[in-house]
C-alpha cells in the first residue's frame, strides 16, 4: 500500500472515530434520557399585580419583549426552558390580583399532584406597575416628582400578605425543593441598592418568609432586570445600563441550572 492510500485510511479512521466518539453519543443519549424521560422541574412564578412576572418570564427565556406594561395576566400560563443537558424548567405564571387568590391555589393543588420543585416570588421593592388611568396616584406633587412612600408601603405589605400562599403550601411538605426571590425593575431602585436588598436579606421580608422556610428547602435571593424602561410613564436616573441587565440575565440563568444539578 502506496503512502497516499495509508494517508486516505488514516484519514477515514479519523472520520469513523468522530462519528462513534463514546463522549459525545453519552450526551446525546444523556440529552434524549433527561428530555423524553424526565419530567419537568416544575415551578411556580407567584407575585403581586404588576410586579413584571410574565416580563421577568419572558426575558428568561429570551423572547422579545417590549418597553410597554405586558397586560395582566388573567389565567395560569406555562412555558419551559430547555438546558443543554436536555433538562426542562416549566414556569406556571399564576395572576397576581388579590381576587384571583382561589384561582392560584386551585392550580397550585393541580399542578402539585406532578410534584412543585421550586417557587420563584417576584417582587419590586414596592414599584409595581399600574393602570394608566392611577398612575398619578404614584407620584408625589413635590417640584421633582418622587415615588410616594405609601404606594411603595402598600405594595410591599401587600408582597408580606401573598406570602402565606405558598409558605403554607411549603410546610405542608409538598417536596418544594428551592424558593427563589426575584427582585425585579432593578433599574428603577438600584440606587437604593443596598437598602432593597438589606430588606429581603435581612429585613422583614426574611423575618417573614426567608428564615422560616429556610431549614426545609434552599433559598436565594437575585436581583433582576427584564427590561430598561421608564416607571409611571417617567424616565428614570440612569444608574442601570444593558450591560448590567445582561449580567444579572446571566447570573440567574447559571442559578437555575445549578439548581437543576442540584449543586446549591
Amino acid at each position: 500500500m502506496d503512502g497516499l492510500a495509508w494517508l486516505e485510511l488514516f484519514q477515514s479512521g479519523t472520520k469513523l472515530l468522530k462519528i462513534i466518539n463514546p463522549v459525545i453519543w453519552c450526551k446525546k443519549i444523556q440529552y434524549f434520557f433527561n428530555y423524553y424521560c424526565r419530567s419537568p422541574y416544575n415551578v411556580l412564578i407567584y407575585g403581586c399585580s404588576g410586579a413584571g412576572k410574565t416580563e421577568f418570564i419572558r426575558a428568561l427565556l429570551e423572547e422579545p419583549v417590549t418597553e410597554q406594561p405586558a397586560p395582566r395576566t388573567q389565567t395560569i400560563d406555562n412555558k419551559k426552558i430547555v438546558f443543554e443537558n436536555g433538562r426542562k424548567i416549566r414556569f406556571y405564571d399564576l395572576p397576581g390580583q388579590a381576587v384571583q387568590r382561589r384561582n392560584r391555589q386551585i392550580a397550585t393543588e393541580k399542578i402539585a399532584r406532578h410534584q412543585i420543585k421550586g417557587i420563584i416570588n417576584v417582587v419590586t421593592y414596592g414599584y409595581n406597575n399600574v393602570e394608566e388611568n392611577e398612575i398619578a396616584n404614584i407620584f408625589s406633587n413635590d417640584p421633582v416628582p418622587n415615588v410616594k412612600e405609601s404606594y411603595l408601603t402598600t405594595n410591599r405589605n401587600a408582597e408580606i400578605t401573598q406570602l402565606s400562599e405558598w409558605m403554607e403550601f411549603i410546610h405542608n411538605g409538598c417536596g418544594v425543593e428551592c424558593v427563589i426571590t426575584v427582585i425585579t425593575k432593578a433599574d428603577i431602585w438600584n440606587k437604593n441598592k443596598e437598602e432593597v436588598m438589606s430588606y429581603y436579606q435581612h429585613g422583614q421580608y426574611y423575618t417573614r418568609c426567608t428564615e422560616k422556610i429556610s431549614r426545609v428547602c434552599h433559598t436565594c435571593v437575585y436581583p433582576y432586570c427584564s427590561i430598561i424602561s421608564p416607571f409611571g410613564e417617567k424616565p428614570m436616573l440612569l444608574s442601570f445600563s444593558e450591560r448590567d441587565k445582561q449580567k444579572l440575565h446571566k447570573e440567574f440563568k447559571e442559578e437555575l441550572f445549578k439548581i437543576i444539578r442540584h449543586e446549591y
